[in-house]
């Protein structure tokens, strides 16, 4: 969400994402694919991030050090409430689209504006004997 205002610069797009996972724990390779930057723009921005109190280091595994989003940071509340209002007004568009008739949200689109990640669950791949079965009454309707 924040990417789509502020631009695709590395900064944005790290922030982003740990904003919107501020509950998980990352290595420095996972920090990378899930923004979608290099490695090596990795360390650069997470010695910025560590120093300004933005992120955290948590536990260490082996040689591998995770990170996490430091939900305390005045500025991290603030960006976190800036994203949840960035979606609240997407909704808002989205409201008035549908009103009109002409509302149009496919998964990707939710997701985005939700900040989850763009990994999709294929329904079809779903074992029915696996889940609940009023949830195979809902797949089965759609």
């Amino acid at each position: 969400m924040l990417s789509r205002i502020f631009g695709e610069c590395p900064q944005v797009k790290l922030i982003d994402f740990l904003v919107a996972h501020p509950w998980s724990e990352f290595s420095k390779t996972e920090l990378a694919e899930g923004a979608q930057i290099t490695r090596p723009t990795i360390y650069k921005l997470l010695d910025k991030l560590l120093a300004e109190n933005l992120v955290i280091k948590t536990k260490k595994t082996g040689n591998i050090q995770l990170y996490q989003t430091n939900r305390n940071s005045p500025v991290i509340k603030h960006i976190s409430s800036l994203q949840g209002f960035l979606a609240d007004m997407e909704l808002e568009k989205e409201k008035k689209s549908f009103k009109e008739g002409n509302i149009e949200l496919p998964d990707e689109k939710l997701d985005e504006m939700l900040g989850l990640s763009k990994e999709k669950i294929k329904m079809k791949e779903l074992n029915e004997d696996k889940i609940h079965p009023n949830m195979v009454k809902i797949v089965k309707k759609v």
